[in-house]
């Protein structure tokens, strides 16, 4: 029984420690464990802040039953300290994000909105020697007219991820009347490197939106864009492009100008993601950029500025929402604040919103903090441009 004893506590202690280390990591950029901690911290605050309230309680219960000896006591002491970190942490993502119009909370975590009853199309847009191309529309099947349209286009480093991705976000969409259009692409691999042909693909896409949308209860005159990630840097790109009329036409259509975009931890510069040195996802980061472009910055200058969003940039560029993970270890966000920074000179109406101690895909559990953050903030974006500016409209 005293041997058992001594177990339970030595991994009270070994659960107690990790999970403070793991605060630690998220509090302050600390080298390798800064890039990990903060995957499975703020994402999962709704099990992880529970968790450190009770690893607290169990420590002090100890310590006060246990006072001969001073481990319970370090234990109960290194416990309290890391449930304090925990609701710091919280409370200033939760502080800075609300006075940005976010308007999340912990507490909200526990409440996933209902998506039920929205249906959702697969469609085939284009076709390639990959085969085809498709494409899901999130609706809802009443008899509303002209709504508006928003279309997604997923991240994966262009080398991986679907058009289901995030279907949470569209759901919510749909149910507040838009007509969500996913697109799915060609993927690059280290043999095969798309992005001569990616976002041409992808104005196919939009080609089918201006064709079919009315079948939905869309219409383009209200047509939103939005992505993550390495989606993020493809929205921003087809936003820009399409409504400076670098791209204006796809499959015989004319392609439909871009009311707003609203974009998360995008890939606001390809170089600077090849360039990252972080230890634990700077190999990644290289591989996934070269499996796109074909190369490095150094032998590809002119590529990767034409894929860099804020070489697109015209007086036509729609208003432009952009959410970045502070602490993102896998895409620098540094060229996102820059890429405000322009638009914002350019005169073009644009809101930065950085969510602290937040590394890469911070969103990626339904009705977190990010995802609130993402829902609240891009709905607003939306309703505060309802229609195209001047000379935008078709």
């Amino acid at each position: 029984m005293a041997v058992l004893k001594k177990v339970v506590f030595f991994s009270l202690e070994i659960i107690v420690f990790t999970v403070f280390i793991f605060n630690l990591a998220t509090l302050f950029p600390i080298p390798y464990l800064g890039s990990i901690a903060n995957h499975y911290t703020v994402p999962y605050v709704r099990i992880w802040l529970p968790l450190l309230f009770i690893l607290c309680v169990i420590s002090l219960y100890v310590s006060l039953t246990h006072k001969k000896s001073k481990w319970p006591l370090v234990n109960a002491i290194i416990a309290s300290l890391s449930l304090m970190m925990g609701i710091y942490i919280i409370l200033m993502i939760q502080t800075h994000v609300n006075q940005l119009g976010g308007g999340i909370s912990f507490f909200k975590s526990y409440q996933v909105e209902d998506t039920s009853g929205i249906s959702v199309d697969v469609k085939t847009y284009s076709s390639s020697e990959l085969g085809d191309v498709k494409l899901n529309v999130y609706y809802k099947e009443n008899n509303v007219k002209n709504k508006p349209v928003l279309v997604y286009i997923h991240g994966g480093g262009w080398i991986a991820g679907h058009r289901s991705s995030h279907s949470y976000y569209w759901k919510s969409f749909a149910r507040d009347n838009y007509v969500v259009v996913s697109l799915d692409y060609d993927l690059s691999n280290k043999e095969r490197h798309l992005s001569d042909s990616t976002e041409k693909q992808l104005t196919k896409g939009f080609a089918w939106i201006a064709n079919n949308i009315e079948n939905y209860g869309g219409s383009t005159e209200r047509l939103y864009t939005t992505g993550v990630s390495a989606g993020g840097n493809l929205a921003l790109e087809l936003s820009y492009k399409i409504n400076s009329g670098v791209y204006k036409w796809a499959d015989g259509t004319r392609l439909p100008k871009i009311t707003a975009v609203a974009v998360s931890y995008p890939v606001a510069s390809p170089k600077a993601f090849y360039e990252n040195s972080d230890l634990v996802k700077g190999d990644i980061a290289k591989y996934m950029v070269v499996s796109y472009l074909g190369g490095r910055p150094d032998q590809l200058p002119h590529k990767y500025a034409q894929l860099t969003p804020k070489n697109a940039i015209s007086p036509q560029s729609p208003p432009t929402l952009l959410m970045a993970g502070q602490r993102d270890t896998l895409v620098p966000q540094e060229p996102t604040y820059h890429l405000a920074q322009v638009l914002t000179e350019k005169k073009i109406p644009n809101k930065l919103v950085i969510i602290p101690f937040t590394n890469h895909a911070y969103d990626r559990i339904n009705g977190n903090l990010g995802s609130q953050a993402y829902l609240k903030l891009s709905k607003d974006w939306f309703k505060t441009y309802p229609e195209k500016a001047d000379g935008h409209k078709q």
